[in-house]
C-alpha cells in the first residue's frame, strides 16, 4: 500500500510541475518573442511596448472634467 501512495504522490507532483511550467509561459507569443508586440494610441498613433504604458498615456488625451456641481473653484 505504501508503494501505491508514493506513486500517487509522484504523479501529483509531476502534474503540478507541468501546470506551473505551462502557466509561466502565459503571454509569450511565438516562443518568447514578446518584445515585438506594439501597442498604438488610436488618438496620436504613438507606439508603446506595453499595454499598461499605453493606458497611462491615453489618460493625457482625456478632456478635463468641468465642475458641474455649481460650486466655485478657489
Amino acid at each position: 500500500m505504501v508503494a501505491g501512495s508514493e506513486s500517487f504522490d509522484r504523479t501529483v507532483e509531476d502534474t503540478t510541475t507541468n501546470c506551473l511550467m505551462l502557466l509561466s509561459r502565459v503571454g509569450e507569443c511565438g516562443g518568447g518573442d514578446a518584445e515585438s508586440r506594439v501597442f498604438r494610441c488610436k488618438t496620436c498613433m504613438k507606439e508603446f511596448s506595453s499595454f499598461q504604458a499605453l493606458g497611462v498615456h491615453r489618460v493625457s488625451h482625456r478632456k478635463p472634467v468641468s465642475n458641474s456641481s455649481g460650486e466655485e473653484q478657489s
